[in-house]
């Protein structure tokens, strides 16, 4: 191990460091490199990050060392691998500072959503539509995440839910419907209506409020004519 009076910490910027191989490398025409006792740690987390631990073989004219690197690499698009993290030694990794690959923390929610077939979005991402029984999304990471349900004939719903490590959090949803006003009226005056099949008690001309938008029938009856029938489908206001 050397000697902790005969270590500098030298700290760079990207380019600095960049440059500084440059002269390296230009100061040597040429360098053999080896690479040999790979080891690659996988952890099972939804970011796909491998440690890799390299012991590396350098000799050139004017310049040799041998070391062990250390690389974390996010394989999550595997088109587009990153290095999150790169780190040097004389020693192997298991005889200094040891190197830890701790998985992100997660934890889950439980979504309860009414009407039947509404759409649930986590983040923005479909999750489902509900069935009646909850929906369980599960490794969602700690901290704030946004939900939203929405349904044809509805008020859709947005809310913003905390995740907690290793719990589940219960969310309960029960979406209101659009509402808006049916004006109705007959020729001639004063028939009975009935809306849905029940009869309503004010006489024509009727206006009825806070009718929930979607399909909906009328009958009307007035003495000395045939009863009269519709079917319609109320859109939104």
């Amino acid at each position: 191990m050397v000697s902790k009076n005969k270590i500098e910490f030298i700290r760079k910027t990207r380019a600095e460091y960049y440059k500084s191989l440059e002269m390296v490398y230009r100061q040597n025409i040429s360098a053999h490199m080896t690479f040999d006792s790979v080891k690659i740690v996988h952890r099972d987390t939804t970011e796909q990050i491998y440690g890799i631990t390299i012991h590396q073989k350098m000799q050139s004219a004017a310049y040799s060392d041998k070391g062990w690197i250390f690389l974390m690499v996010s394989m999550k698009d595997i088109n587009n691998p990153k290095i999150h993290m790169r780190s040097w030694q004389e020693v192997a990794f298991n005889d200094g500072p040891e190197m830890f690959l701790s998985p992100p923390k997660h934890g889950s929610v439980s979504v309860s959503a009414l009407p039947v077939d509404c759409e649930i979005k986590i983040d923005d991402k479909a999750v489902g539509s509900s069935t009646g029984e909850p929906i369980e999304v599960n490794r969602l990471s700690i901290g704030n995440h946004s939900l939203e349900v929405n349904l044809d004939g509805y008020h859709g719903f947005t809310k913003t839910f905390q995740v907690y490590y290793h719990r589940t959090t219960y969310l309960e949803v029960n979406l209101d419907p659009i509402s808006n006003t049916l004006y109705v009226t007959t020729y001639p005056e004063g028939a009975k209506i009935y809306f849905n099949g029940k009869s309503l008690k004010q006489l024509l001309p009727v206006k009825i409020d806070s009718v929930d938008v979607g399909n909906y029938s009328l009958k009307a009856k007035l003495a000395g004519y045939h009863e009269a029938y519709y079917d319609g489908y109320l859109e939104p206001s």
